[in-house]
């Protein structure tokens, strides 16, 4: 789950139908809840496996962590989920 490369991804989409026609994008995502209030999502996977995924591909804290990695802001600016949300906006989408 890497925004920059879904970025890439998109400009060479967006390149390739205005030039050639239609394209196929796939994207890996991962849901940390169920699909509902009646799924809870932790009948068919363990807590340890959501856990892991979200440490090792959560892409809003892959973002952060570069973003801070190369001092574009700091860590008090992206602690609250409000701020990390519009942080990601920032750095991935724009």
């Amino acid at each position: 789950m890497d925004a920059f490369a879904v970025k890439q991804a998109c400009k060479f989409a967006k390149e390739h139908v205005l030039q050639k026609g239609p394209i196929i994008l796939e994207m890996d995502t991962y849901r940390y809840h169920g699909h509902s209030m009646s799924d809870p999502g932790s009948t068919y996977r363990s807590r340890d496996e959501i856990s892991g995924v979200r440490q090792e591909r959560d892409p809003v804290e892959r973002i952060r962590k570069l973003v801070l990695a190369h001092y574009l802001t700091t860590d008090k600016c992206c602690a609250s989920p409000w701020t990390r949300i519009g942080f990601t906006y920032r750095f991935s989408i724009c």
